[in-house]
Formats: structure tokens, C-alpha cells, sequence
């Protein structure tokens, strides 16, 4: 599956992939994941260009800050 166009512009470390609608993001333990899914593509995209796309957005992301406490 080809890599979405937006994921050479995201700063998050935890980030994996993302399509229409929904936005995937490493696991709280190994072989899983964690899926983001909104509404509509809109709120998808936002969301990402807040958090995902800025170092300091990401940052404030609660998906964020629960796994930068697993690396700690």
C-alpha cells in the first residue's frame, strides 16, 4: 500500500499511516495499534495539520503523551 501523500509533512515519532478518515499511530505494546477516526476527512486533516504536522503540536496530543511515557 502506498504511503499517503500527507505523511512526509508529520513531526510525531508515534505516527504510522493515515487514510480518509482515520489516522493510525504506534500501539501501547508490541504487534498492535492505535486508530484515530473522525467523523470526516476535514476533521481528519485538521487534526493533523494541529498535532501531527508540528513539533509542538504533537506534543500536545493525548496519544502522544501517554506512549512518550511508555519510552520514559
Amino acid at each position: 500500500m502506498p504511503t499517503p501523500y500527507e505523511a512526509k509533512f508529520v513531526k510525531c515519532p508515534f505516527y504510522h499511516t493515515n487514510n480518509a478518515n482515520k489516522i493510525v499511530c504506534e500501539g501501547i505494546c508490541d504487534g498492535n495499534t492505535i486508530n484515530l477516526v473522525f467523523e470526516s476527512q476535514t476533521n481528519r486533516k485538521d487534526y493533523m495539520h494541529r498535532k501531527c504536522n508540528t513539533v509542538d503540536g504533537c506534543r500536545t496530543c493525548y496519544l502522544y503523551k501517554l506512549l512518550d511515557n511508555l519510552y520514559e
